[in-house]
Order: structure tokens, then C-alpha cells, then sequence
């Protein structure tokens, strides 16, 4: 780790095993999500959902170590800290509407059945679309080819 944050080096660790093991974690995720709709402090979460007082404290400093998160604590003697997210975790974003799209289609009687994703420009619901970040055009599966970086040649396990 370095500067706040899990940085993968060439040739260092793999950075799927590192992306999984943050965000293949369901309370990860879930800590995000809402981080993302606006929860900052610690009773936002502890108020939004059924997670233990231990898991929540234990998850928002695993986030805040691999840089996801920032805790700020303001100079206010009553204020409680805040965690806030940095690019890293904003990053987050295209993820979750994926996995939200995903499961709207393959799980629709779960959580993300119900959630509804608009545009605030337009108004519309929408589902999230992979494009080309040069001529954006639609990138799927079979729009694209993929070929192993310098992080290849460390072994996986």
C-alpha cells in the first residue's frame, strides 16, 4: 500500500485479486453504494441497513485504508468524522451500475429489481451502455479484443 491507497505496480500484485477483494465483498459494496447516494457519517449507515456495529467500524476503515474513502475530521469540537469519497471510490460508480444493471435483468425480484437508475438531463430510466472512449461507439463483447499487461507475468493465486 502507498499514499492511501492500494497501488499495483508492474510486476506487484494482481489487480483483480486487489479490485475483488474490495469490491467482491457484499458490505463493501453495500458502504459504497450508499457513500455514493450520500451517506457520509457513521450513523448513516448504521441507520440504513442491518449491519453490526463491528463489520460497519471494520469496513469503513478497510475502505478508507485502500484509499476509497477519506476520514475528515472537522476542527468542530461535537463533530463526529465524516468519510468521504475520493476519486478512487467515486470510481465505483460504473461498477455498481453494472452489477445494478445485471441484476435488474437476471435477479428482478432482488434488491436492484427495484431500483431505478434516470438521467437527470433528460429524464429517462436507463440502463448503463459500454462505449468507446474515442468515437464512442457501443463496445460489446464482440467489439473489443483484449490483450495481457505488464501485471501478466505475476503468478495467480
Amino acid at each position: 500500500m502507498r499514499g492511501g491507497g492500494y497501488v499495483v505496480d508492474p510486476g506487484g500484485d494482481n489487480a483483480l485479486a486487489i479490485a475483488f477483494g474490495l469490491l467482491g465483498d457484499e458490505w463493501n459494496l453495500w458502504i459504497l453504494d450508499h457513500a455514493l447516494r450520500g451517506a457520509r457519517q457513521y450513523s448513516d449507515w448504521a441507520g440504513r441497513g442491518k449491519i453490526s456495529n463491528s463489520v460497519l467500524t471494520g469496513r469503513l476503515a478497510w475502505l478508507t485504508d485502500a484509499g476509497l474513502l477519506d476520514k475528515v475530521v472537522f476542527p468542530i469540537a461535537s463533530a463526529r468524522p465524516e468519510y468521504l469519497l475520493t476519486d478512487r471510490g467515486r470510481a465505483v460508480w460504473p461498477i455498481l451500475a453494472a452489477m445494478w444493471s445485471w441484476e435488474r435483468e437476471w435477479a428482478p425480484d432482488g434488491p436492484a429489481g427495484l431500483l431505478r437508475v434516470r438521467h437527470v438531463d433528460c429524464g429517462a430510466e436507463f440502463t448503463p451502455v459500454m462505449v468507446c472512449a474515442r468515437c464512442r461507439e457501443p463496445a460489446g463483447l464482440d467489439d473489443v479484443t483484449a490483450s495481457l499487461g505488464p501485471g501478466a507475468q505475476v503468478a495467480r493465486g
